[in-house]
């Protein structure tokens, strides 16, 4: 959508190019099923279904070559003691400042990717999930892992690192089979050294329907917004909720506002500075922080879902991928569907 003087309008934009990986077809990899931009020249897209019975997910970086993209890297995780798997089932970049001895200032960059196996994965049962970090060499922009991310009380099945998104040195991750899907949200944050601790650990507020807490998220500043599913069987019964938290002075995370003004599971949600985005199957719906009023309903996007898909899979949590995307950027809010 495009944001004009008072409300969003939704525009279109057309395919310049279709995006193959080597070997296996992309229909096959999933390729695209996560994607970011590094600096303005460089796309990083999430493969997680590439592989076989032994291992499983890739990251290929495209290269912009004047009016195309070439495939310019390919990246698999390494862990000492299990293969990845569904690596590139989500992903992030995180921006590092650094100045060197002529305090001069400069950008590093991290890279962090997901893997979490998938329901029915015979390593679901086995494999909490974990997240993988990676420095990009700002010469040649080469990847190299550095860091291996868990969650502190981790279990198998939790789908740890099937979401997450990064701001400066915080990174929210979703994992949301967690406490028999109820769902969880861990806070990492970045020190001076450029490595990631756990610092905090999100739940949903009690006595409130939870399912899949964690099944979305998005961060911006000081603020990360996890989205919920509901649990409710029925898709016209089913209400989730998106929840909004702010780092406070002595580094706690503290809900502030419950977005709950529509119906249906959610399905996405997105930040950035003082708009916050959240989709269901009846539209995407967008508040606006009025400071010292907070954050407020502003208006709601209607969008063309494929209901009966919707309708056939209702267990959104345990069976339907997450397929639905939101981004804020400037005067934009884009909105991409896959299955649909």
């Amino acid at each position: 959508g495009l944001k004009n003087d008072v409300n969003w309008n939704p525009v279109h934009s057309d395919s310049i190019q279709s995006l193959t990986s080597t070997g296996l077809a992309s229909y096959a990899t999933e390729l695209g099923y996560s994607s970011a931009f590094y600096a303005s020249d460089l796309l990083l897209l999430g493969a997680p279904g590439e592989g076989d019975d032994s291992t499983s997910g890739a990251l290929y970086a495209f290269r912009k070559n004047y009016d195309s993209w070439d495939q310019a890297q390919r990246l698999t995780a390494w862990n000492p003691h299990h293969t990845s798997d569904s690596f590139g089932i989500s992903l992030a970049v995180a921006e590092r400042q650094l100045w060197d001895s002529n305090n001069t200032e400069a950008v590093k960059h991290q890279i962090l990717i997901g893997a979490s196996p998938s329901l029915g994965d015979s390593r679901d049962a086995v494999y909490p999930g974990e997240v993988y970090v990676f420095d990009v060499d700002s010469f040649d922009d080469e990847f190299h892992q550095v860091q291996r991310l868990e969650a502190s009380d981790a279990t198998a099945g939790d789908r740890f690192g099937t979401t997450l998104a990064t701001s400066s040195d915080a990174a929210i991750i979703g994992a949301k089979a967690a406490n028999d899907y109820n769902g969880a949200g861990y806070i990492f944050k970045r020190n001076s050294m450029g490595r990631w601790n756990e610092q905090q650990k999100l739940v949903a507020p009690e006595n409130v329907d939870s399912y899949c807490f964690g099944s979305s998220v998005a961060a911006s500043q000081d603020y990360v917004i996890v989205g919920s599913m509901g649990m409710q069987q029925d898709i016209d019964q089913r209400t989730g909720a998106a929840y909004l938290y702010k780092e406070n002075s002595n580094k706690e995370w503290l809900l502030t506002e419950t977005f709950s003004d529509f119906f249906g599971p959610v399905l996405a949600v997105a930040i950035e500075g003082d708009l916050a985005a959240v989709a269901s199957p009846t539209g995407i719906y967008i508040y606006r922080n009025f400071g010292e009023d907070g954050w407020n309903f502003s208006q709601r996007l209607i969008i063309p879902f494929n209901a009966s898909y919707l309708e056939n899979h209702y267990d959104y949590c345990r069976t339907y991928p997450n397929s639905l995307s939101l981004t804020i950027e400037g005067q934009y809010i884009y909105a991409t569907a896959a299955y649909d």
